[in-house]
């Protein structure tokens, strides 16, 4: 059930019989020339709605914005600060708490390392009082086995608009991809380096998304979705018991 298309009383009717939810969290960020800024939150949004086709868990509305700093130089990045998603998202558990809610499944489609900071800061008062609050990031389900580029070596930046990204959004929606503007570029960061001082490459683009299919996207996204399933269901079986 989606929440934004249901009613109080439907949400109300819900809360009987479980308190889990998911909340999707996208970005607004650059995903090079041939993908859209928008597609964090796609990935995300499609991702929080199979799940709950398949397990009957309701789903918030998608949250559009992160955090994203080696991406900020890139005009259509749109960053929020680390204190107002942190600040929102608390917020917005804590007053699902009051309404009867205790399981939260924080779904991020933004895999940044300071945005998912802000993801785990935003829930820790709630799980002081005994609430359970989950940060998943599908990147850090295994899916190397399904790529041809393999893992990003020590030094070099996470995979973006890369061959899994371009693949998920070859299979979600294809028609936002453009692949004839896609460009394959591997950047360096140096080891210790605190952060990009400058666009990391020309195009925004850190890996081979020539190397991306739909076929790929399929799987990538069957893979991730069946993990986080089997993730939601363990946790559901154990507040049962």
């Amino acid at each position: 059930m989606l929440a934004g298309d249901a009613t109080w009383k439907q949400v109300e009717e819900y809360l009987k019989g479980r308190s889990d939810v998911i909340i999707p969290i996208g970005s607004m960020e650059e995903h090079g020339h041939h993908l859209p800024l928008s597609t964090d939150a796609i990935i995300a949004w499609e991702m929080a709605k199979e799940l709950s086709k398949r397990l009957g868990i309701l789903v918030m509305p998608l949250i559009n914005y992160g955090i994203c700093r080696h991406t900020a130089p890139y005009p259509g990045t749109t960053s929020v600060e680390f204190d107002s998603l942190k600040g929102f998202v608390r917020d917005i558990l804590g007053d699902m708490y009051e309404k009867g809610f205790r399981a939260f499944y924080l779904l991020t489609g933004h895999a940044g390392s300071v945005h998912k900071v802000a993801l785990r800061e935003a829930g820790r008062a709630l799980t002081a009082k005994g609430a359970g609050v989950y940060l998943i990031d599908p990147y850090e389900i295994s899916i190397a086995d399904l790529l041809e580029s393999g893992e990003a070596p020590p030094g070099q930046f996470a995979g973006h608009a890369d061959e899994a990204e371009t693949s998920l959004m070859l299979y979600l929606r294809p028609e936002l991809v453009d692949m004839k503007k896609s460009v394959d570029e591997l950047p360096r960061l140096e080891t210790f380096e605190v952060a990009a001082e400058e666009r990391p490459t020309e195009s925004g683009v850190f890996g081979k998304p020539s190397l991306a299919s739909r076929e790929k996207g399929e799987r990538i996204f069957k893979r991730m979705v069946d993990e986080i399933a089997k993730l939601i269901e363990s946790r559901r079986a154990r507040s049962d018991t």
